[in-house]
């Protein structure tokens, strides 16, 4: 379950990948950042309601990258 909007509720990762039109093969691909065994951000759907960083407070940039 995962929550990356806090005005709803939470939501299957699964359901959350589908609804934003990422193919089957790529989900399974999908970096998934945890702190411990919190699934804190995911790259397309959001971060986690409750990580999310407040307007004006500073916050982290988490940019992916493929290696060669």
């Amino acid at each position: 379950m995962f929550r990356p909007d806090c005005r709803r509720p939470n939501r299957r990762l699964k359901d959350l990948l589908q609804a934003a039109n990422i193919p089957p093969w790529q989900r399974q691909r999908t970096p998934l950042l945890y702190s411990g065994d919190t699934l804190v951000h995911v790259p397309a759907i959001g971060t986690a309601c409750g990580w999310q960083a407040a307007p004006g407070s500073p916050a982290l940039h988490v940019t992916w990258q493929i290696g060669d």
